[in-house]
């Protein structure tokens, strides 16, 4: 966070949280498919590897699979 402050960027003093206060992964996934079912998330369809990612994306034992899953975190997180 230094390195970027130091360029001039501005920075939160700590983590992005939803209004509830909660950081929760599960959280920003039913706010991501929320807005893709309203068509408030829209992905351009040329970006490939989002749309591989997005299909590999899943869960064993009711958890995220965390395994390349960047694209995805990156969208959550918007």
């Amino acid at each position: 966070a230094k390195q970027y402050a130091a360029h001039g960027l501005n920075m939160l003093t700590g983590h992005a949280r939803f209004s509830d206060g909660s950081v929760s992964v599960e959280a920003g996934l039913m706010d991501m498919l929320d807005r893709m079912q309203s068509g408030r998330l829209k992905v351009f369809s040329t970006l490939a590897a989002w749309f591989e990612e997005f299909r590999l994306y899943h869960r064993k034992n009711g958890q995220v699979v965390k395994l390349r899953d960047d694209q995805m975190a990156a969208t959550r997180y918007g």
